[in-house]
């Protein structure tokens, strides 16, 4: 398969990863969660997975990474050229990204899982219930609310680590798009400096609580729209650019 088809495949699953982070993040969890009160996240929960939110969030969080990996292979295809050491470590931030999206999915869930069989609504999620899940007879409703409340804690935690090794892999991705032949400087530039909403949202949680919120918000959006929209643009349109290798092998040589 050529080079620029491979490259507008990896646009449009890039493109995707547009639509699903967002809604999950900003559409369902942001509008669900809240720390000060445990009671009202824990039936803003069952609300949600009444109406399949939840599900759904939880669904294109799974799907996220399913498309993250057909892209990741592709970008270190494309990219390996330029330094094959370089593009195997990039590739490895983004490896250890996925996996701890995949623990933090796990952690989601488990929320509701927890919450629908306290509240004896299980079936909404298709939970066996032959066993009667007496693992949980033993909780009063609030400290089962409680747990729910530090599950989501974890998630979040989880998601801000995830943002740091995101946030190395764009940086890193950016390098090699700057030194490759196929993309234009610019956008690994744009690329290097989306790195900086990431990073700073990621370690936000860690030290500087008190700014996550302008982080999250306005930080990652804003650097964001610098580098990906338009890499997944050109890789859209144009795919990757045409160059002569013997004539840059030979540039090198001399």
């Amino acid at each position: 398969m050529q080079k620029k088809t491979l490259a507008r495949i990896s646009g449009i699953l890039l493109c995707i990863t547009f639509f699903c982070a967002p809604y999950s993040e900003f559409h369902v969890r942001d509008r669900i969660v809240d720390f000060s009160d445990s009671s009202l996240t824990a039936s803003n929960v069952l609300a949600a997975s009444r109406n399949f939110k939840y599900q759904l969030s939880f669904s294109l969080d799974f799907l996220l990474i399913l498309v993250e990996i057909p892209m990741l292979l592709i970008f270190h295809y494309l990219l390996k050229p330029v330094n094959k050491l370089f593009s195997v470590i990039t590739a490895c931030f983004r490896v250890f990204f996925l996996i701890t999206l995949l623990v933090r999915c796990f952690v989601y869930y488990s929320v509701l899982i927890l919450l629908s069989s306290s509240s004896g609504s299980s079936s909404d999620i298709n939970i066996n219930n032959n066993q009667n899940l007496n693992f949980i007879d033993g909780f009063s409703q609030a400290q089962i609310n409680s747990l729910s409340l530090l599950l989501f804690k974890i998630h979040f935690f989880l998601g801000d680590i995830s943002m740091i090794l995101l946030s190395l892999h764009v940086l890193l991705l950016g390098i090699l798009i700057f030194k490759s032949q196929i993309f234009p400087k610019f956008i690994g530039l744009f690329m290097s400096i989306s790195f900086s909403g990431y990073f700073l949202d990621g370690i936000a949680f860690l030290y500087f609580p008190q700014l996550k919120e302008f982080t999250h918000n306005n930080l990652v959006i804003l650097t964001s729209l610098l580098g990906d929209p338009l890499f997944c643009l050109y890789l859209l349109i144009f795919g990757v650019r045409n160059f002569d290798q013997k004539k840059i092998t030979k540039k090198k040589d001399d």
